[in-house]
């Protein structure tokens, strides 16, 4: 019930943390395994053209991508 899924989608970094904000504002869980990141903070971001998986809860994914949607967030990522 509450395995983690991958959104779909992979976002640059910044859009990467402008998701996860949007995400954690509408207490949604969301994370980025450790393995893709080890550390970053939104005033030292690492490379602006890395690109970074979202994971969701399995019950939360339906809602999570249509809130980023209407962010508009899910557009801008490949």
């Amino acid at each position: 019930m509450f395995a983690w899924k991958v959104l779909g989608a992979k976002w640059r970094t910044e859009q990467a943390c402008q998701a996860l904000e949007v995400l954690k504002e509408n207490r949604i869980p969301a994370r980025m395994f450790s393995d893709d990141i080890y550390f970053f903070s939104p005033f030292h971001l690492p490379q602006p053209d890395l690109r970074w998986q979202i994971y969701v809860r399995r019950r939360d994914r339906r809602r999570a991508m249509s809130l980023l949607a209407r962010e508009g967030l899910i557009n801008g990522a490949t």
